[in-house]
C-alpha cells in the first residue's frame, strides 16, 4: 500500500495517497520509509526514494 500511495502521490493525488497511508497497519508507524512518505505526503513536498521500501511492505 505505501507503494501505490508514493504513486498516487507522484502523479500528484495527495489525497488519495494520504488516504491509502491511513489504511496502512499501525505495525508500519515506525518504519523510516513510512514515516517519510507520511511527512511528504503531509507536505506535499519531497518524497522518498522507493529505494526505502521495507522488504514486507503489504
Amino acid at each position: 500500500m505505501a507503494v501505490r500511495a508514493h504513486r498516487f502521490a507522484a502523479a500528484g493525488n495527495w489525497q488519495q495517497a494520504g488516504d491509502l497511508l491511513e489504511g496502512l497497519p499501525s505495525s508500519f508507524d515506525e518504519e523510516p520509509f513510512v514515516q517519510d512518505l507520511r511527512a511528504a505526503v503531509e507536505a506535499q513536498g519531497s518524497l522518498p526514494s522507493l529505494d526505502a521500501v521495507p522488504v514486507n511492505e503489504p
